[in-house]
């Protein structure tokens, strides 16, 4: 399975920041991919939000095609996450070539690797307006 939908991932700032961009009419779209144990949460909270898709777990091959494709890989996580272990997501990410926008706290390690990696940008965890001004 790929992309679950954990609690460290606090994807509830994405759907928030999908009902911003709904209000604003931005040309923004947030794609949820996997099943995991908040899927049905989220798709409750996301319920007539425009700018929000979620898709069901991909194999390998069409998984790193979606990647691909996609203008900007999003890392969120949840506030205060500081030294939990990096999100294996973001080595796919890396591998695609694609620019990463991290939601996460500045001092975490998933920030570090970002940094470190010179592909993407981090705003404040947390923030749905943050998120969806940093995509």
């Amino acid at each position: 399975m790929r992309g679950t939908q954990g609690v460290k991932q606090y994807l509830d700032n994405v759907v928030e920041a999908a009902r911003l961009a709904d209000q604003a009419a931005l040309p923004v779209r947030f794609v949820l991919l996997g099943d995991g144990n908040q899927n049905d949460h989220l798709k409750a909270l996301a319920a007539g939000v425009e700018r929000v898709q979620f898709i069901p777990p991909l194999s390998d091959d069409d998984y790193f095609d979606a990647l691909a494709s996609a203008d900007i890989l999003l890392v969120n996580e949840l506030p205060g996450v500081k030294e939990m272990s990096l999100p294996s997501k973001l080595t796919s990410y890396f591998a695609t070539g694609r620019p990463v926008l991290a939601a996460t706290d500045s001092a975490s390690v998933t920030a570090s690797e970002v940094r470190a990696s010179g592909g993407g940008h981090i705003v404040p965890s947390g923030s749905p307006r943050s998120l969806l001004e940093g995509a």
